[in-house]
């Protein structure tokens, strides 16, 4: 990866978020965050901590693409990475809405959404995003 804005995508593919989700959480508008993906503004430190917070990266790796601490994922192996990429999901989904969180519907929207996965129906998080909709739909 060459600068800090091609390393800001990988993670927003990697975790799932939005980069209007992301925008809102580190408390800035779309645009701006925009601007240090695509026209190479650098966040100030503040911002680029709470990037990696959100993120789940490791600040030098952020600004240098160097020296990446390990993290958890890199103990994990891919079922469970996806595991938890379908929590993010639905939470996300949920705050989104500002639908109650029901651990009883949560459960069941993994459930259905795993089920799909090993069916081949799911093959990314757009997949998964949507089936998450479906079932919250579903639910209410």
């Amino acid at each position: 990866m060459e600068g800090h804005g091609e390393r800001i995508q990988q993670r927003l593919r990697e975790t799932g978020l939005r980069l209007s989700h992301l925008a809102k959480l580190v408390g800035v508008h779309p645009f701006e965050l925009d601007s240090w993906i695509n026209k190479g503004v650098e966040p100030g430190i503040l911002k680029a901590y709470k990037l990696c917070h959100y993120l789940n990266c490791d600040i030098n790796w952020l600004i240098t693409g160097k020296n990446q601490s390990p993290d958890v994922q890199s103990a994990l192996n891919k079922y469970e990475v996806f595991i938890i990429e379908v929590y993010r999901a639905i939470f996300q989904t949920f705050e989104d809405s500002a639908m109650q969180f029901d651990s009883h519907k949560i459960t069941m929207i993994v459930h259905n959404v795993l089920e799909e996965r090993k069916e081949g129906k799911i093959k990314n998080m757009d997949d998964v995003r949507k089936a998450i909709n479906r079932y919250i739909a579903v639910a209410v």
